[in-house]
């Protein structure tokens, strides 16, 4: 727990200290890139991340990483920043803190109904092995240059008191997204679960 915060930490100055020092760069950006995020894709992708966190019982795993300390049950707001681009089948990248893994380098697709599916196994150690990926495993550049020049940043929340009628609809949403809800399926793995290959 120590050391995570203290690399969010160490992330965040040396992010800080580069934004003049370093030119924007196209290593992290989707291509080909065809149209820029919009605010229904924002929030779309903040939706999916709250979703996510809740069908798979994590809301009460936010507080040590809100600012609030111990203790604390309020709704956490977290950041998230999500690419500006998207490529021409509608896949973005999304960086955000999501417990209890840490900081991850998300890719995520945009369906034909709108809706936002965020790639790989939400219950998997997000390794690099290509694809989604915790930032640990990346260049700290490259990390910040994503964040600082090819990002939009937005927030979620996770309430750790959250209603059952919004953790329905979260694992119904869930349901739809990906063929899998955790809480509906009561934790069993689905066969016919499908997940993006990236």
């Amino acid at each position: 727990m120590h050391t995570h915060l203290l690399l969010l930490a160490f992330l965040v100055v040396t992010c800080s200290s580069q934004i003049e020092a370093q030119a924007p760069s196209s290593i992290l950006t989707v291509e080909p890139a065809v149209r820029q995020t919009s605010d229904a894709v924002m929030a779309q992708v903040e939706q999916a991340i709250e979703d996510e966190i809740y069908d798979y019982k994590r809301e009460g795993l936010f507080f040590e990483i809100d600012g609030n300390g111990g203790g604390d049950h309020t709704p956490a707001v977290l950041s998230v920043h999500v690419s500006k681009q998207l490529s021409s089948d509608g896949v973005g990248i999304a960086v955000y803190d999501d417990m209890p893994y840490g900081q991850i380098y998300r890719y995520f697709s945009i369906g034909q109904d709108g809706m936002v599916k965020l790639s790989g196994d939400p219950q998997g150690p997000f390794r690099d092995w290509g694809g989604s990926v915790l930032t640990v495993y990346m260049k700290v550049e490259k990390v910040c240059d994503f964040i600082m020049n090819q990002s939009i940043a937005g927030s979620f929340m996770v309430d750790p008191n959250v209603s059952k009628a919004r953790i329905h609809l979260a694992s119904e949403r869930q349901l739809k997204r990906t063929g899998y809800s955790f809480r509906l399926n009561h934790g069993r793995v689905v066969p016919s679960k499908q997940k993006l290959t990236h």
